[in-house]
């Protein structure tokens, strides 16, 4: 994974939302969490699980400082998915 942090960007028309910038996962981490659940944080996976709900509470055991806000839970599929845009 890209181990460069980006810090969230909100927005300067008073909207509440923030954004993150969605990090990228290297061949090496695909191969080795492929169908499973993986929690990030700062670019980093920092735990994993078959669920989402096992990836956070893994997560939050490992790191109890964290909080769920904190954390981005991704899903690593077994393969590639390719999505088309089909035009009639």
């Amino acid at each position: 994974m890209d181990k460069t942090y980006k810090e969230p960007v909100v927005p300067k028309n008073g909207m509440s939302e923030i954004t993150y910038e969605s990090p990228a996962i290297t061949m090496k981490d695909y191969e080795k969490y492929r169908g499973k659940h993986v929690v990030i944080y700062k670019n980093e996976i920092i735990s994993e699980g078959s669920s989402s709900v096992e990836a956070v509470a893994k997560a939050l055991e490992k790191h109890p400082e964290l909080k769920t806000e904190d954390l981005e839970i991704t899903y690593i599929p077994f393969e590639e998915t390719l999505i088309l845009e089909v035009y009639i």
